[in-house]
């Protein structure tokens, strides 16, 4: 994929992470996060006929608005291209605030989960776990997708009894809109905790898995007392 933002170019490539060309600078991110973090930068410097000047690399860095960051882990390397008997010089910093690309730019770079399949979330949530990155919003989408056909089976379930009670009463059109009322709400609580669920640190597995299964629940109880033989049972 590769996209323009004014002067500057990106592309994007799962295995080497994403490139931005800016004036004479290079910049390489390995991965890009969600909450605006950066893993694994390095900036190269140019000189006009494209020999390396600087490189400078960084664990990580953070957006501190527009296009301001704060790196961590800085080790700066000068190369002595305009100098040749000229030393390398290599500088050491634990933070450092560096002018890098707007974060507007950063958006169309990153892995947003929402479109990546699960084998991808996979392996994403492996290594923000091997590097003890925080993976809930990864690991939330992608049990939303190892679950979603129990979703669908929830929905069902929930909906089957009406279809009995609105062949019984005769009013169809009515039972069927609470049908209806039922799958949106149900579509909405899903879509909330999933939302809040990173930020009060619930389990990922609990959260997408919770609301199915209570509806599945409510569903088959729903649908057992709906049956004649149940009916029949109680009376």
């Amino acid at each position: 994929m590769r996209a323009a933002a004014t002067e500057s170019e990106v592309s994007t490539d799962l295995a080497s992470g994403f490139w931005l060309r800016d004036g004479d600078r290079i910049i390489n991110v390995e991965r890009a996060l969600v909450d605006g973090q950066l893993i694994g930068v390095q900036v190269f410097v140019l000189t006009a006929d494209a020999r390396p000047l600087r490189v400078m690399r960084a664990d990580r860095a953070m957006s501190l608005g527009g296009d301001s960051w704060r790196l961590e882990g800085v080790v700066d390397t000068r190369l002595p291209i305009t100098e040749p008997r000229g030393e390398v010089v290599v500088e050491r910093d634990p933070s450092r605030e560096v002018t890098l690309f707007d974060r507007e730019v950063l958006e169309i770079a990153a892995l947003n989960p929402r479109y990546m399949n699960i084998a991808q979330l996979s392996e994403y949530v492996d290594y923000l776990d091997r590097n003890q990155l925080d993976t809930s919003v990864y690991a939330t989408a992608m049990w939303s997708r190892v679950v979603q056909p129990i979703s669908v089976l929830a929905m069902l379930l929930v909906t089957l009894p009406f279809v009995f009670v609105a062949q019984r009463s005769g009013s169809a059109g009515r039972w069927l809109f609470i049908a209806i009322l039922l799958g949106v709400a149900y579509m909405t609580l899903t879509q909330i905790v999933s939302a809040l669920a990173p930020a009060y640190g619930v389990s990922p597995i609990l959260s997408t898995i919770l609301p199915p299964t209570l509806f599945s629940i409510a569903g088959l109880v729903a649908l057992y007392r709906a049956t004649p033989r149940a009916r029949r049972s109680a009376g």
